[in-house]
């Protein structure tokens, strides 16, 4: 046991409670590693031997053996130079035959050579401003060189036998002995034990060629610098290796400003396992157009600064739009074969929609790079379930949340790795979208009775033109009146549809003029805006109010169109009253031209047209004396005049077992307010297939946000569906029976216009 080791173990201090005795041998009597130490220090040469009487010289009373270990390559000739490798030379006893324990030396490889230069991710300096360079030299063919120098050779003897074998150093016992300290490195390879003859006197040149030791490859990259990085991969993941000595590597991509992304390395060894005593990996951030100012701007300041195994990585905020620097190096600026590291960039870049509904269940497409299988991704603090994911895309479904802009996060777990994309996703109503009216304007309405004309309000983009889908609105009224779209009550927030509209009938409960308003997500902005409307409530000893008193039909349809009316007295439903249909213009039939009101008050007939094919009028008057009375009025609506509107379910996602929402749609006429048509024949046509691989469409609105190759087609539908008093016609959407996942491509089409709607079912795996 050499006296001059790095440290002593915790149960051996002093040295002596440990060594005391052992072989009758002094603890602190100089070995011979001890002796050949001092003497490569301060050696007796000619030149000196007189200022030490006594003394012979060192060069000639022992022998030396030095050389360099190196790593091959694939023919097994020579490669790199091996530094910290622990070379240990062993007298064998000629009587045994068998290497000595007393007599041995031990010379680390590359101990004149620079163990940490520094580098451009962390810098060249160390905290006081010295270089790290300032130890050791940086010619290469110091790299694994080794120095045997002070070999003795016992009992008198010219000539000797040593073995010469290497091993690692020890990482707890020797952790500050370089030029590795203090982070030892383990060796690549193996020897078989090498046996020589050395001489006093004489001086032994031997190489030592490590089996089977990691070979430099060629990358899949060009050899990069900091002025010539390589494009990242599209995928943001991908293996290499530091090597040959003060190897980076440097990488450049586009990215977002208002993001933040994580870039992962994990050290490696030859056989690809996870390792902490190979590389030290250490990442540095610039934009493309920095200069070159080092330390990075960014970087990750230590190597495994995190608690997962051989894992470093740098979290960084984007701040432009711009095209950005990767570096990955050796803290010590090393490099070698057996420094292998597996990357990955986690990096959110798009979200498309870039609009979801309050309610939730909007299908997302997140566009990125570095996206792995146990990723999770939330919206705000809310958790989005993922549907289908790829490495540089994945499909979720959007949680409920309240209007407003969110963030969305993706976070991996396995290795803390997160990506935050801010303010990319508005829920319902941004903060400049706008609340207008369509119609609400209404004549006097007697208390108990339904306002001839519904509130219909859209809300819209800041352009003023782009409607928004799933934003909250909030209807009141002072004094209150009752809302059909809170179900009777006189207050409620109901959410926009996918033409960003939403309507309400009203129900007078006082005679006064009542305020009616509608506000747009009041609980996210303070004020919300708002639009605001007017109605008379009356009363009077006999009144007639007609629920719906215009209807616009499909030129040319056979439909029944409902007529429904209340008679009241001050308010009151008056039960048994008769009320007798007259069609004063046009044509058509009554189900009953005379009907008698119920005990609410509510009298129904149904009118019938058969190939409408011009205006109808039709007079509801209370008996006997036909008064008071009001007014249907029926409108054609032209087939050229036909547009549709998607209203819920034209784009929707779901697991293989889960069933589709309808999808619905709305027939309206041309005019600037557009009115809700009757009885138009919709064209439903489906088409039913499988994507290669079961690969996920990713389709938003009418465009992809991949190219893909269109699916294999299995069936087809037809479905011819009447729209109804409301415009409205729904299907609903089936594989027909397809085992598995599929895709469904339709069109809903009326004339000349069309919709898509596009729907896929995704394997749960």
């Amino acid at each position: 046991f050499s006296v001059m080791h790095s440290m002593d173990s915790v149960n051996c201090n002093p040295i002596a409670s440990c060594y005391s005795g052992n072989n009758h041998i002094n603890p602190y009597q100089p070995k011979m590693d001890d002796q050949a130490a001092l003497s490569r220090l301060y050696p007796v040469t000619a030149q000196n031997q007189a200022s030490f009487p006594g003394k012979q010289i060192f060069s000639a009373t022992t022998a030396r053996i030095h050389g360099s270990v190196y790593f091959v390559n694939a023919a097994g000739l020579a490669a790199q130079g091996m530094q910290g490798v622990n070379v240990v030379a062993r007298w064998i006893d000629p009587a045994t035959g068998l290497p000595s324990g007393a007599y041995a030396a031990s010379s680390v490889s590359g101990f004149l050579f620079c163990g940490n230069a520094g580098n451009t991710v962390t810098g060249f300096n160390d905290a006081t401003g010295l270089p790290f360079n300032r130890f050791g030299s940086n010619d290469p063919t110091l790299e694994g060189f080794f120095d045997l120098g002070g070999l003795q050779i016992p009992n008198a003897a010219t000539t000797a036998q040593y073995q010469l074998t290497v091993e690692p150093i020890d990482p707890l016992l020797s952790e500050t002995v370089g030029p590795y300290e203090p982070w030892q490195v383990q060796p690549s390879g193996a020897i078989q034990p090498i046996t020589v003859t050395v001489t006093l006197g004489r001086d032994l040149h031997q190489d030592i060629l490590m089996q089977k030791s990691g070979i430099a490859t060629q990358e899949w990259f060009d050899p990069t610098s900091y002025a010539s990085p390589a494009a990242l991969p599209v995928v943001g993941d991908w293996t290499a290796a530091l090597g040959p000595y003060g190897d980076s590597d440097y990488f450049w991509f586009n990215a977002q400003a208002n993001r933040t992304l994580s870039v992962v390395v994990t050290a490696l060894d030859d056989f690809g396992n996870i390792s902490q005593n190979k590389a030290q990996p250490v990442i540095g951030m610039w934009s493309l157009a920095d200069p070159g100012l080092f330390p990075a701007p960014a970087n990750s300041p230590s190597a495994f600064n995190t608690i997962y195994a051989g894992e470093t990585r740098l979290d960084a905020e984007l701040l432009q739009n711009t095209s950005f620097r990767v570096a990955i190096a050796d803290s010590r600026g090393d490099g070698r074969p057996d420094y292998h590291y597996h990357a990955r960039v986690l990096y959110g870049d798009t979200v498309t929609p870039m609009r979801a509904s309050v309610a939730g269940g909007t299908p997302l497409a997140v566009k990125g790079l570095g996206f792995q299988a146990n990723l999770t991704m939330a919206v705000a603090t809310a958790t989005a379930p993922l549907l289908a994911l790829s490495s540089t895309q994945l499909l979720a479904t959007a949680p409920a949340l309240a209007d407003g802009v969110q963030n969305v996060a993706l976070k991996d777990a396995a290795t803390g790795a997160a990506s935050t994309m801010t303010g990319v996703l508005t829920y319902g109503a941004g903060p400049t979208d706008k609340i207008v009216m369509l119609s609400g304007a209404n004549p006097g309405t007697p208390i108990g009775g339904q306002a001839p004309y519904p509130l219909r309000v859209a809300v819209l983009a800041s352009d003023g033109i782009t409607p928004v889908a799933g934003a909250s609105v909030f209807f009141t009224s002072t004094p209150p009146l009752s809302f059909s779209a809170c179900g009777g009550s006189t207050s409620c927030t109901v959410l926009t549809d996918q033409t960003g509209q939403t309507s309400t009938q009203m129900t007078v409960l006082t005679a006064s003029v009542m305020t009616i308003s509608a506000e747009l997500a009041p609980a996210s902005y303070t004020p919300p805006q708002q639009i605001q409307t007017t109605l008379l409530g009356t009363s009077s000893s006999l009144d007639i109010s007609l629920s719906s008193p215009n209807s616009w039909i499909a030129q040319g349809a056979t439909v029944n169109a409902p007529l429904t009316a209340r008679v009241l007295s001050n308010g009151t439903p008056d039960g048994g009253r008769t009320v007798n249909y007259k069609i004063t213009k046009g044509s058509g039939t009554f189900t009953s031209a005379t009907a008698t009101t119920n005990a609410a008050g509510y009298v129904s007939s149904t009118l019938q047209v058969a190939n409408f094919a011009s205006d109808v009028q039709v007079s509801l008057c209370v008996a006997p004396a036909n008064a008071p009375c009001q007014s249907f009025y029926g409108t054609a609506v032209p087939l050229s005049a036909l547009r549709l509107r998607s209203v819920t379910g034209a784009m929707q996602e779901a697991l293989v077992g889960q069933t589709f929402q309808p999808f619905t749609i709305r027939v309206t006429d041309s005019s600037a307010s557009p009115d809700p048509v009757l009885g138009a024949s919709v064209v439903f046509q489906s088409l039913v297939g499988r994507m290669p691989n079961n690969e996920p469409i990713l389709w938003i609105g009418q465009s992809t946000s991949t190219q893909q190759p269109m699916p294999v087609i299995l069936s087809s539908t037809q479905a011819t569906v009447l729209s109804d008093i409301n415009g409205l016609a729904t299907i609903q959407p089936s594989t027909g029976g397809i085992q598995g996942a599929a895709v469904i491509l339709g069109t809903a089409s009326v004339g000349s216009a069309s919709q898509q709607f596009q729907l896929q079912s995704l394997p749960t795996n």
